[in-house]
């Protein structure tokens, strides 16, 4: 038996929502929470681009 190898990114994902809906922002609603959660991945993707522009500096 193998582990797919989405495991990881849905093991991420799962980490990304626990810091976000943690104990302190426990009130946020499912919109603001989803709001938070895709922002946080745009940021993720274009700190990569950049960092793969400027390279391993």
């Amino acid at each position: 038996m193998s582990i797919p190898g989405s495991a990881v990114a849905v093991e991420h994902i799962f980490s990304s929502g626990r810091d976000t809906i943690s104990l302190r922002h426990s009130r946020l609603s499912m919109e603001t929470i989803r709001v938070l959660m895709v922002v946080k991945h745009c940021l993720r993707a274009v700190q990569s681009a950049v960092e793969e522009i400027l390279g391993d500096d």
